[in-house]
Formats: structure tokens, C-alpha cells, sequence
């Protein structure tokens, strides 16, 4: 099990500011629950459902892919063995 618990990770996890070309910002959707801990099995995040590679590369998604992502979370979660009881365990401080 891999735990990810320095600041790098924790802000991939977390809303990110995109400048766009007008100067203007925008939030996008991450579906972070601020439980970071990869399941050695699956490779998916207990919290969220998403592996290192798509939570590491979240900002830089087109919005079309981080969506169909976001459609696969809730039956990735489901295949995580005893997930809800060590998704606990690992529920980063302040949550």
C-alpha cells in the first residue's frame, strides 16, 4: 500500500486554479475526498478511485477525459477489497 502524504500529491487531490487565455480562472472538478492511500491490488486511490497517473495529471486533463474518469470512479471503488474500513485509516489530517 502506497500513502501519499506530501504536499505534491495533497494538491493534485485538491481543486486546481487553470489560467486561461483571457486571464481569467477557472476551478476544476476533482473528486478528492482527501483520503490518499493506493491499493497495492488495483493501483487506485482508496479515496477517490483514481490511480497515481490520472491524480498526478488531473490539471492537465481535457475536461472530456477527466469526465469519462470521473463516470468509472464509483465501480472501481466497488472492486477495492474491505475499502470503506481502510479507506478510514488513512483520511489525511483536518478532514
Amino acid at each position: 500500500m502506497i500513502t501519499a502524504r506530501s504536499p505534491s500529491f495533497k494538491a493534485a487531490c485538491e481543486r486546481t486554479e487553470v489560467a486561461l487565455p483571457e486571464g481569467m480562472t477557472t476551478s476544476i472538478e476533482s473528486p478528492c475526498i482527501k483520503v490518499c492511500a493506493i491499493d497495492a491490488t488495483t493501483g487506485w486511490c482508496l479515496g477517490c478511485g483514481r490511480s497515481m497517473a490520472e491524480i498526478g495529471g488531473w490539471s492537465s486533463l481535457p475536461s472530456d477525459r477527466r469526465r469519462a474518469i470521473m463516470n468509472q470512479l464509483e465501480a472501481r471503488k466497488e472492486k477495492i477489497a474491505d475499502r470503506d474500513a481502510r479507506a478510514k485509516l488513512y483520511r489525511l489530517p483536518g478532514t
